[in-house]
């Protein structure tokens, strides 16, 4: 008997769905295709439906996070991630990674070196990608992004100022989960093998 079901949603079977909670009580889900919907969460009324996957991209859409104190919603895609203002009904920002030179001169001026030698490992080249994004979390008071890629890279974006802030990869594979801690000192990776790794916030900036 469903006597406490409010609202039901029906996808596909074995598509991946996501859902994230905004200020003022509104829930946004998505499905694996690249169609999210915002609804409202007393009347289920839609505040706001779009569908990446209809772009010329042809987006998929991994994870959903909301910005706070805004009405601001990031989605992770296949191609970097997406901020959505969920009440102008329109995607107000863009993040991907620069191209390979940039990303050198990145790497060599912040971190004081070239990247690694790619490496292939689990059907990837280690390193280099599309710049798919696998999960998201925010940092609440340094406002940082921060994402994990298919190509096993993790970067921190700085919201404020929409740059990269570092970036890093980890050997392991394709970045499944980040997390950061609860003193925002560090930040929790998983490499879809297994594997956490807890790393430094202070050791990366």
């Amino acid at each position: 008997r469903d006597e406490g079901l409010v609202e039901e949603v029906r996808v596909r079977s074995g598509w991946a769905v996501g859902v994230a909670f905004l200020p003022g009580g509104t829930g946004a889900v998505h499905w694996a295709d690249g169609r999210v919907q915002v609804r409202d969460a007393e009347g289920f009324a839609s505040v706001d439906s779009f569908d990446l996957g209809e772009t010329p991209d042809r987006e998929t859409v991994h994870d959903l996070l909301s910005i706070p104190g805004t009405p601001y919603l990031a989605v992770a895609c296949r191609r970097g991630v997406r901020i959505r203002d969920v009440q102008a009904r329109e995607t107000v920002r863009h993040l991907h990674r620069p191209d390979d030179a940039a990303r050198r001169r990145f790497l060599t001026k912040a971190l004081g070196g070239a990247p690694r030698q790619l490496r292939r490992l689990g059907g990837i080249w280690v390193g280099l990608g599309d710049d798919e994004v696998y999960s998201i979390d925010y940092h609440h008071w340094r406002n940082l992004l921060a994402t994990g890629n298919a190509d096993g890279w993790i970067r921190l974006w700085n919201l404020e100022t929409e740059e990269l802030a570092a970036e890093f990869y980890d050997l392991e594979g394709p970045i499944r989960m980040v997390k950061f801690s609860q003193d925002g000192r560090t930040l929790w990776t998983e490499g879809g093998r297994g594997v956490v790794r807890c790393w430094s916030l202070e050791s990366i900036r």
